[in-house]
């Protein structure tokens, strides 16, 4: 017999220990394939940054991807980043040409064809008194007011509108700045997200570049940065925030001023250029009832949500004070979200996300405003007969 503790007896001891070893690292490895995979899954329908869907925008963040063709082919972005189809060549140089600037109700998140959505509906409406009208989707999925004002600024050249709609909502995505998620800065030619950069020393900004692109390939990866860019670094109390003139903290007030300091550009900057601008107003879809907004009030009282005695049409009528203060003319969409409020089922996809029916009921609002202002349509068309297209 050997001695106790000598090799020949301790050598089974580590194969086991090896072995169990890699059995449990085998297990790991296998788990988080299997819940990578299930996080794919789940998000296929939800991530709203979705492979092939946007690309990096080194002053928007993020913006579609041209040419990018979506949902089996139902959803098109065209080569200028615009849902839907291509302006052609020879598109007459004096039609009236409407840019809509937004977010993800904006794009028609979960309206897979590009002929049911807003944009469409108002096009053929409008047609019938000034034929030849263009109305073109420049929503962004997950946009805040602030992206949607400077890419707007962005395409003006480029699509020369006559009138812009600058679609904005008095929540947390919309008025809140960004996240450092958000901001973007550029590494060996390559843009890449300033908290992946920041977040190492310099000597290895390279490397942290190359790893954050490698882990995108990652569902549980892509979620981690889509929930970041989307809530960022808010704290818990500004998660479920809702634009009012009541007291509000010091960090709130921080977070905003980028957006209204955006807003004043790009308002000054449509005056310079002599195009119109309408902010469209519509209200987040919790104010589409009382009984929602209710509802929704006392889910988020320990988020960050609104006081428990704001009524519903607060949010909606400080927002809509605080852009005439900048010098916008608005355009409050209250009726339509009502309308959508009364049958969420019908009218949304998801609660939020219009249906095509829901499309319809806001296209048809938009008509109606318009008619609210029935020299503007009028106007813009004497002055683009004037100033054809170059």
């Amino acid at each position: 017999m050997t001695a106790e503790g000598s090799p020949t007896d301790t050598l089974p001891t580590r194969r086991f220990v090896f072995g169990a070893l890699c059995k449990v690292g085998v297990g790991i490895l296998v788990g988080l394939v299997i819940a990578d995979f299930a996080a794919g899954a789940y998000d296929t329908d939800r991530d709203l940054r979705r492979p092939g869907a946007l690309e990096v925008d080194e002053h928007l963040a993020w913006t579609n991807k041209p040419g990018a063709t979506l949902n089996d082919g139902k959803t098109h972005i065209n080569s200028h980043g615009l849902r839907g189809p291509e302006i052609p060549a020879d598109a007459d140089p004096r039609e009236l040409r409407l840019l809509g600037m937004g977010a993800s109700r904006t794009f028609g998140d979960g309206t897979d064809e590009d002929d049911q959505i807003w944009s469409n509906v108002l096009q053929t409406l409008l047609s019938r008194e000034h034929p030849g009208t263009r109305v073109l989707n420049g929503g962004v999925n997950g946009y805040s007011a602030m992206q949607s004002a400077r890419r707007a600024m962005k395409l003006n050249p480029v699509l020369q509108p006559d009138l812009i709609l600058l679609v904005i909502s008095p929540g947390a995505q919309m008025l809140l700045d960004p996240s450092s998620a958000a901001n973007w800065t550029t590494v060996d030619g390559e843009i890449a997200p300033r908290d992946v950069v920041e977040a190492f020393p310099a000597v290895f900004a390279s490397l942290a570049v190359r790893a954050h692109k490698l882990l995108l390939g990652s569902n549980l990866y892509a979620r981690y940065r889509a929930q970041l860019a989307s809530s960022g670094d808010r704290p818990p109390e500004l998660r479920r925030f809702i634009y009012s003139e009541r007291p509000r903290s010091a960090e709130a007030e921080s977070m905003m001023q980028p957006v209204w300091n955006e807003l004043r550009e790009f308002a000054a900057f449509a005056a310079q250029h002599e195009v119109e601008v309408r902010a469209v107003l519509i209200p987040e879809a919790h104010q589409g009832s009382d009984e929602i907004w209710n509802k929704w009030k006392l889910s988020s009282t320990q988020r960050g949500g609104p006081a428990l005695d704001m009524p519903r049409e607060e949010p909606t009528l400080a927002l809509r004070a605080r852009l005439e203060g900048i010098g916008f003319k608005v355009w409050v969409l209250d009726e339509a979200i009502l309308q959508i409020g009364s049958n969420v089922d019908r009218f949304t996809v998801d609660e939020r996300h219009w249906s095509a029916l829901g499309h319809r009921i806001i296209g048809t609002e938009l008509m109606r405003a318009f008619e609210q202002e029935p020299e503007l349509l009028d106007t813009l068309a004497a002055r683009r007969q004037a100033n054809p297209r170059g």
